[in-house]
């Protein structure tokens, strides 16, 4: 087949086009499946996100009653900075979201200060 054979157009016969047409029939039917179930898939997001939160206020409710604290579950409470070890971490977690570079650098200055301590007990020095 030369160049020119490759680009002509040819009629096509009424087979084919009774194909293409099923054949984009089938498409239009699967993109609308499709649609349907990106849109369920959207819902059960929704409500899975709506469960979510209710158990997460549910969570922070219970948290709040036993530390008779009165501020309301509705409302983003902040744990008390050093009554509780519940606090104590969810303020830790806060921070290494905030700066993970400080994080690190902490980390690791903990890191090396127990290795220190494990290389002097054993008689190690720098």
């Amino acid at each position: 087949m030369s160049a020119d054979a490759a680009t002509e157009q040819q009629p096509l016969s009424e087979d084919a086009r009774d194909v293409i047409v099923a054949l984009l029939g089938q498409q239009e039917a699967l993109l609308a499946e499709l649609r349907w179930a990106y849109d369920q898939l959207e819902r059960t997001q929704e409500s899975d996100i709506v469960e979510l939160r209710a158990r997460v206020a549910k969570l922070e409710h219970r948290v709040a009653a036993g530390r008779h604290v009165t501020a309301p579950a509705s409302a983003p409470s902040a744990p008390d900075s050093s009554d509780s070890r519940v606090g104590q971490v969810l303020r830790r977690v806060e921070n290494a979201v905030q700066e993970p570079e400080r994080t690190f650098r902490a980390a690791k200055r903990r890191v090396r200060r127990q290795v220190g301590k494990a290389a002097r007990r054993a008689g190690l020095s720098r």
